[in-house]
């Protein structure tokens, strides 16, 4: 079995205790504990599923330094990142490069997802895929669990009134579906292809986001048998990320195309076919880096309308005029899910 479990910098508990509602009366490790078997029942999971793969899990927290001193040393010298396309004079520098982004998630508490081929001389597996997860860090709470995923707004954070918070069960199982995600893409399509244009790398990010979002919800769907309320409430809470100079995370139009495919049909699907299944709307959604600048100078306008002050600014200009109708449709959707999140009408005088 591709699961690793005797690594040092695993950091996973082996409680398989039950899981206990948030507001329950009970300790601060029941509760860390509970959240940490659902990561262990998911790493089992896929490392059965996709047996040609390591599934690495770090939960970081304390020992993150300590974890992470421990990945280098497994991955060994010639380790070689499967994300990127590169040349190969670059390597050395890219894995670098991708060392330094999982060290800087895992000091931040942060998830995240590598595909990385460590060197033969280890003796492991050919790819890993290394996945940093601070469960009490991200779903401490439902209100955690909600806030993380709108990022930096905290005035529209504290605006969410408490029945619309995202259970934190589900919002966990739907991050590490989400991370896997990243590394299926890496392992069956490939890495990113190089490029010299100057939106390239966002344009990827943003795809990267649809598919991975589309996948952790239909896996959602499948596990539940149902759509559920966390489903509607993932559509309004990522309306609400075109507002935080978040546009790659602005996926509610996807999520709404999984939701009106027939359920029947992604619970029949098995992982792979649901992988392929998330991949493909990925395609339909941001086939194209022209629609990708078109979308990007629309959700730059409807920012600029909504006073946020959080967009980065084209310092080039070289994205093209925004569409009027594309800015509208964003405003509509960010305007009706941040009311039926509130249960108030939005005001840019909210806005900082």
């Amino acid at each position: 079995m591709a699961l690793i479990a005797a690594v040092t910098l695993h950091n996973i508990r082996t409680s398989h205790a039950e899981e206990t509602p948030p507001d329950s009366d009970v300790t601060q490790a029941e509760s860390d504990a509970g959240l940490s078997g659902i990561i262990e029942r998911k790493q089992r999971f896929y490392a059965e599923t996709f047996p040609e793969l390591a599934f690495i899990v770090l939960q970081g927290g304390e020992s993150w330094a300590k974890d992470f001193e421990g990945l280098s040393e497994l991955l060994g010298p010639g380790a070689v990142s499967l994300d990127y396309e590169h040349p190969s004079n670059l390597r050395e520098d890219l894995m670098y490069v991708s060392l330094e982004r999982i060290r800087m998630m895992l000091a931040d508490n942060s998830p995240s997802a590598s595909l990385i081929r460590a060197d033969e001389a280890m003796g492991l597996h050919a790819k890993l895929c290394i996945i940093t997860i601070n469960p009490p860090a991200i779903a401490a709470d439902n209100r955690i669990a909600t806030h993380y995923l709108i990022e930096p707004y905290h005035e529209i954070q504290g605006e969410i009134t408490k029945e619309n918070l995202v259970d934190r069960k589900h919002f966990l199982e739907f991050v590490f579906d989400h991370e896997v995600y990243h590394c299926l893409e890496s392992h069956f399509i490939g890495p990113q292809p190089m490029s010299h244009l100057e939106f390239w790398a966002d344009y990827y990010d943003y795809r990267h986001e649809i598919g991975a979002d589309t996948f952790a919800i239909a896996m959602h769907i499948k596990r539940h048998q149902a759509v559920t309320g966390f489903v509607n409430k993932m559509i309004q809470i990522r309306g609400l990320s075109l507002f935080c100079d978040d546009c790659n995370h602005w996926t509610p139009h996807a999520i709404e195309q999984v939701v009106k495919t027939d359920p029947v049909k992604l619970i029949s699907m098995d992982t792979m076919e649901l992988f392929s299944y998330a991949s493909s709307l990925r395609d339909d959604i941001a086939s194209d880096y022209d629609d990708y600048l078109l979308y990007r100078s629309a959700a730059k306008e409807a920012c600029n309308l909504l006073n946020s002050k959080l967009w980065s600014a084209d310092e080039n200009g070289t994205l093209p005029p925004p569409d009027p109708e594309m800015v509208n449709d964003m405003l509509g959707v960010f305007r009706k899910a941040y009311y039926e999140l509130t249960g108030t009408e939005f005001s840019p005088d909210r806005a900082r």
